[in-house]
């Protein structure tokens, strides 16, 4: 009844080999990777790649720190099931958070 995830994947100590290594449940993507989007395209190449490679594994991915509405069209485009920033809400407190989606 539990979901294990690799936080801030693509950054300091996370590699590619560390998705073979365990039985990963959710890759969340390292906001890092997603604040190149739309600058980089070499980044939005190698985030579809990298979105292909987890889902051959039988992952979910996560995008977080999307931010902008071009940044969550091209990760929704790279494959990207679940994303998670400030581009739908900024931290609140819990009775903001209550009254805005309870």
């Amino acid at each position: 009844g539990y979901l294990v995830a690799i936080d801030d994947f693509g950054v300091k100590n996370s590699s590619i080999e560390s998705l073979s290594l365990f039985d990963w449940d959710i890759i969340k993507l390292s906001a890092g990777l997603i604040w190149t989007l739309p600058k980089s395209e070499k980044m939005a190449v190698l985030l579809k790649s990298l979105l292909t490679c987890c889902h051959g594994f039988g992952m979910k991915c996560l995008a977080e720190g999307v931010e902008t509405e071009e940044q969550l069209k091209l990760i929704r485009e790279a494959g990207a099931e679940l994303i998670q920033g400030f581009y739908y809400a900024k931290p609140m407190p819990d009775a903001d958070f209550e009254k805005k989606y309870l």
